[in-house]
């Protein structure tokens, strides 16, 4: 039996370089995606804003932010009682029905939420009201009238100059050059929020290195906030019924995007009670709707006296076949077709490792379960079989050698090191497809390392190199796991109790984590059995072969 002790300050000192603190540390966070319009079904796009805010959620947590994430449905708008109607029910009845849809989604797809908004909720009814009081009271709402472009569709109105002429069916049709989507001319009575009165403090808010990423859209906020003057900010109620009521104008209600983008601070207020007015706001959307969380919405935010946002993060849309999914192409993915067929986990892997904030992304059902078997299964789950296949023993611990230096010159744990740095810094900028495809490296690194050592013959004539060459993998492996746990969620949980490990133990951030008494005793078990399976002449190759050699060997009943 091995009898050797561990020198504990020379295993610390491995990990005494670590990534710098993040900034929102000790911080309340609240992380979003857009809520999604409840007149249309759920597509990939929706799932993949959920799935990149679930995981900076749940990477927040990691760097020790009280972090906490919202989703929704935004429920009000002429273009929902419209579709009520058509199928002959109330606009609440058509709500109710579709925003299950949304958070059935959402729970299929185990994203981590801690609320769930809707724009009928009565407490955020209160919110947008109690935003429009705080906009009015500091003067920036007067009444007026409006007249100009309105795209019906998008329930908003279009500058000329953003409009342009097309033929269709032989007839001339104006449509809004962003969205496609036709526009005609109206004149109405309207409340005006002065907007541009705030253009420079949204202004210096956008150029601050890290407030809108990737920095291209930071540039294309800055391009449009001198275009934004007053914005109308109420319909009257007689062309939009549905909507939550201007205060003391019962006439009008509130244009959808000032009750929507309010469900944030509803949000807040739910989740952190008397501090939410200092809450940080990340917000995660697509670019389509970047002018309305980049220009309007700090704008409101301001005016109203709260803080400007956090962080923007935005993200391309996602192409099947090099083109726009569309029904009439016929190359739409069903988001609960895909969880149903691939599963959670592989799901939020594929998405995350491919999905690009900088431009768009490109679906494939074979490239997800390439990159989930071997990036994952193959890599990973061979990584952590070859070290620890056999490890479902009994019996009391026992106590290894000092092989702390072989630790501190192992040119793997000098790799990982790099690669755990590399990863904190994609991780904390939001570039998960990054982040991952530096953890795959590692993972090729570690395995490439155990192959090379071959410590299952090293065993037989340097024993204490052997096993450290093992422990380093394990390291290596377990510090991978936590940093796949923003990604992956619990499913990596049950592997790493497999090593005696949980997302909280040592330095769940690096991997290069530090380790204590009880993972120490596990690991020692591992390290014994391999080295008795090794005296025995026996290589166990993958777990199916771990288990039946355990069974097989006589001396290690006892265990």
């Amino acid at each position: 039996m091995l009898s050797i002790a561990i020198n504990y300050a020379d295993l610390n000192g491995v990990s005494q370089s670590a990534p710098l603190a993040h900034p929102f540390k000790g911080e309340n966070v609240l992380v979003s995606t857009p809520i999604f319009y409840a007149n249309a079904a759920p597509h990939i796009g929706h799932l993949y804003s959920a799935l990149l805010a679930g995981a900076t959620k749940r990477w927040l947590v990691q760097r020790g932010a009280n972090a906490r994430m919202v989703t929704g449905t935004d429920e009000h708008g002429a273009k929902v009682a419209q579709a009520a109607q058509s199928r002959g029910m109330e606009p609440q009845e058509w709500c109710d029905q579709n925003s299950q849809i949304f958070q059935r989604l959402f729970e299929l797809a185990n994203v981590p939420l801690d609320t769930y908004i809707r724009t009928t909720h009565d407490d955020h009814k209160s919110m947008a009201s109690f935003v429009w009081n705080k906009l009015n009271e500091a003067n920036l709402i007067k009444d007026g009238s409006y007249e100009g472009w309105y795209a019906q569709d998008d329930e908003q109105f279009v500058p000329e100059a953003e409009t342009e002429m097309t033929e269709n069916g032989g007839n001339s049709v104006r449509l809004s050059k962003e969205s496609g989507r036709p526009v005609a001319w109206i004149v109405e009575k309207t409340h005006i929020f002065e907007a541009d009165k705030l253009s420079k403090e949204v202004t210096g808010w956008a150029r601050k290195q890290g407030t809108i990423i990737p920095e291209m859209y930071s540039k294309a906020v800055q391009n449009m906030i001198p275009k934004q003057v007053g914005v109308s900010v109420s319909r009257p109620k007689e062309r939009v019924s549905w909507g939550i009521p201007v205060p003391d104008s019962p006439e009008s209600v509130m244009y959808v995007w000032v009750d929507a983008l309010s469900n944030y601070l509803t949000a807040s207020q739910r989740l952190f009670s008397k501090s939410w007015q200092s809450t940080k706001l990340v917000h995660v959307l697509g670019k389509d709707i970047i002018r309305f969380h980049g220009v309007l919405w700090p704008a409101i935010l301001k005016g109203a006296g709260f803080c400007m946002p956090a962080q923007l993060v935005v993200h391309g849309h996602w192409m099947k076949d090099h083109m726009k999914m569309s029904k009439s192409i016929g190359n739409v993915v069903d988001p609960f077709s895909l969880l149903e067929a691939f599963g959670s986990s592989a799901t939020a892997y594929f998405m995350l490792r491919e999905g690009k904030l900088d431009g768009d992304s490109e679906f494939s059902e074979i490239q997800l379960e390439e990159r989930f078997n071997s990036e994952l299964a193959d890599c990973l789950g061979n990584l952590v079989s070859r070290c620890v296949g056999l490890l479902k023993i009994r019996g009391e611990p026992m106590r290894i050698g000092p092989f702390a230096e072989e630790m501190h010159h192992s040119s793997l744990l000098q790799s990982a090191r790099a690669t755990s740095f590399s990863v904190h810094e994609n991780f904390d900028s939001h570039n998960f497809a990054k982040g991952l495809e530096e953890i795959h490296r590692g993972m090729l690194n570690a395995n490439r390392f155990i192959t090379e050592r071959e410590p299952w013959k090293r065993i037989k004539s340097d024993k204490d190199a052997a096993i450290a060459d093992v422990w380093v993998c394990l390291r290596v492996a377990s510090s991978a796991l936590k940093l796949l746990h923003p990604v992956l969620g619990e499913s990596v949980k049950p592997t790493l109790a497999h090593i005696g490990q949980d997302i909280h133990s040592a330095d769940a951030n690096g991997f290069v984590c530090g380790i204590d008494d009880s993972t120490i005793s596990f690991f020692i078990q591992v390290f014994f059995l391999i080295s008795t399976l090794c005296q025995q002449g026996i290589l166990a190759k993958n777990m199916q072969d771990a288990n039946m050699m355990f069974h097989a060997v006589p001396e290690l009943s006892h265990l």
